[in-house]
């Protein structure tokens, strides 16, 4: 069965449509805005992957030179491996729309975006966002809290939705955001000196699209949504619960007050080893997955109250102290440019090479 809906904002018209193309896939929706076509494609797999402690989600995001009519660059005329901006693009889709997912949802699951047609007026990451967040939600996949994608410009002093490859270079606001109905989950920026309170009403401009957006999705899945699929509820071992917090929480409470971060972790560790000695002798695989999830829940939970309670973090800075930072400038003999960047005990060796016209890169985009 295939469905349309499409909604209005501020003169543009985005669609969403379904049922017609890759109805193999758990879930798929055409979302289109002026000639910018993006399919999305969201997969489940059906089992569960043994011995994982994360959820193996895969985003992915292509532009074909064919959306624009054009040929591939190169001798061979072929699509290459993705490019940066096609990257960028994945973890744009990507963070936002990973932690919507049920926390102890382990199934492989795969969301692709094909740019099928490009007018080369409306950019298709953002519409690419919310096309992944609906053919999650239409799909069986359990996704529950559809969200959306929109791009703010400023020209002139007012707020433009989505503005397009030809006003961009005129606005003093690039915003990339995401959000549900309810809140704002994702914000890119660059701007040109915005003060907070212009800053703040861009973002309140953008929720309201979003809010639209968002709406349309539950449109479209009243009209052709799947069953949810349920996730499993893993069975908690309380028993060995109770056991670790008895054996470990005075101890890790008081290992947490080392400063020293090689010290207290030295600590830890070695309380660690203690607890597998004391509660799992013969090295049980099954029982030694368990320790961990309860031990690493246990120093998450000891980690949040004490900085709730004494405003201060395991190192023993306060809330708003930062590590201590120092840079150093042309470390390096023979390079063209080096600096150094040390803030605490993380550094970035940095080195700049300058090239003449004919280093250049060319790129096919």
């Amino acid at each position: 069965m295939q469905e349309k809906v499409e909604v209005v904002i501020d003169g543009k018209t985005i669609s969403l449509e379904s049922g017609y193309l890759a109805k193999q896939a758990n879930g798929s929706v055409m979302v289109r805005q002026g000639d910018t076509m993006v399919l999305v494609a969201a997969t489940m797999a059906k089992q569960v992957r043994e011995g994982i402690d994360f959820f193996p989600l895969t985003v992915d995001f292509r532009e074909k030179t064919y959306a624009a009519g054009r040929l591939p660059g190169g001798y061979l005329k072929r699509e290459a491996r993705p490019s940066d901006a096609e990257t960028l693009t994945c973890r744009l889709i990507d963070r936002p729309i990973r932690p919507l997912f049920p926390e102890h949802f382990k199934n492989e699951t795969q969301v692709v975006c094909f740019v099928v047609s490009h007018d080369q007026e409306h950019q298709p990451d953002v519409i690419a966002l919310t096309g992944a967040s609906a053919a999650l939600f239409v799909s069986d996949i359990p996704f529950n809290n559809p969200i959306a994608g929109a791009r703010i410009g400023r020209i002139d002093g007012q707020l433009v939705f989505n503005p397009t490859l030809e006003q961009i270079p005129q606005s003093d606001l690039n915003l990339v955001m995401a959000g549900s109905a309810d809140a704002i989950v994702m914000v890119e920026a660059g701007a040109q000196e915005l003060s907070e309170d212009e800053m703040i009403e861009a973002l309140e401009f953008g929720h309201e699209r979003i809010k639209q957006l968002v709406a349309l999705q539950h449109q479209l899945r009243e009209k052709l949504g799947k069953e949810k699929a349920q996730v499993a509820e893993p069975e908690v071992d309380t028993e060995l619960e109770s056991k670790v917090n008895d054996f470990a929480k005075a101890r890790m409470a008081e290992a947490l007050k080392i400063t020293g971060k090689h010290d207290r972790q030295d600590a830890l560790d070695k309380l660690g080893e203690e607890l597998a000695e004391a509660l799992n002798p013969e090295g049980d695989d099954a029982i030694k997955g368990k320790l961990k999830t309860f031990y690493h829940d246990l120093e998450y939970e000891l980690v949040r109250e004490q900085i709730l309670e004494s405003k201060t973090r395991v190192d023993g800075r306060g809330l708003t102290e930062i590590r201590p930072i120092s840079c150093q400038v042309g470390p390096l003999a023979r390079t063209h440019g080096s600096a150094i960047f040390t803030r605490g005990e993380t550094q970035a060796l940095v080195t700049t090479t300058l090239g003449t016209v004919s280093d250049e890169q060319r790129i096919d985009n």
